[in-house]
């Protein structure tokens, strides 16, 4: 599983640097139209439109994770070894929520993720599932113990080494945290929300239940 230190020095650097539009010509006289966020002694940051990139390493693009997309399936288990599974023929409401034991704005939706399983934990057409990030188990676990969570949790980090392992992190775009996907019955994305739903006012009670049918 990849490092997200990098990406947050990168983030961090990016909300303190000036970001302005540049005609940008390369060595090989390349020329591109890119937001140029960093420059320093040793390189330059830039930013790229995603329509804009043809392919990269001879590979084209996965679609964007955007709604109305399909959700990647998978099927992994969690820390109690239960399998949890995501597919287009689920036939449940997912919420998909991805975390880390250290982030504040993860913390704050903890105590409201355990609010939502209590509430829907037996209704046969919903699942809350989410994804810890943590690249040590110890802080991971200490969590769990501590806020005593029962809702199911992944650690992503334990799944991606396994033999044929994913890469939770990298198969849901995740580039930042908290991260939630709320997904209905077959399988489509229709909502993505980036950072804490909870500090935001998302009703994610109002939202899932949008989504179940009458009943």
């Amino acid at each position: 599983m990849k490092s997200f230190t990098p990406i947050l020095s990168w983030l961090l650097v990016c909300a303190a640097s000036s970001v302005w539009a540049a005609s940008i010509q390369l060595e090989d006289q390349t020329a591109i139209e890119a937001e140029i966020l960093q420059v320093d002694d040793e390189e330059l940051i830039i930013r790229l439109p995603r329509r804009r990139v043809g392919t990269i390493d001879g590979k084209p693009l996965p679609p964007p994770l955007v709604e109305g997309a399909a959700a990647p399936p998978f099927q992994l288990r969690d820390l109690q070894g239960n399998p949890q599974t995501l597919g287009t023929s689920q036939g449940r409401v997912t919420v998909l929520h991805f975390w880390v034991s250290w982030c504040p704005h993860c913390r704050s939706d903890a105590p409201k993720l355990q609010a939502l399983y209590n509430q829907f934990r037996a209704h046969p057409k919903v699942a809350i599932v989410t994804v810890s990030l943590d690249e040590q188990r110890e802080a991971l676990d200490r969590f769990v113990q501590e806020r005593q969570v029962s809702y199911p949790v992944i650690d992503a980090a334990e799944q991606a080494k396994l033999p044929g392992g994913v890469d939770l992190a990298e198969l849901y775009h995740v580039n930042s945290f908290p991260m939630t996907y709320l997904i209905d019955e077959q399988g489509i994305i229709r909502q993505k929300l980036r950072g804490s739903f909870v500090e935001s006012g998302v009703d994610l009670t109002q939202q899932l239940q949008q989504l179940l049918p009458p009943s």
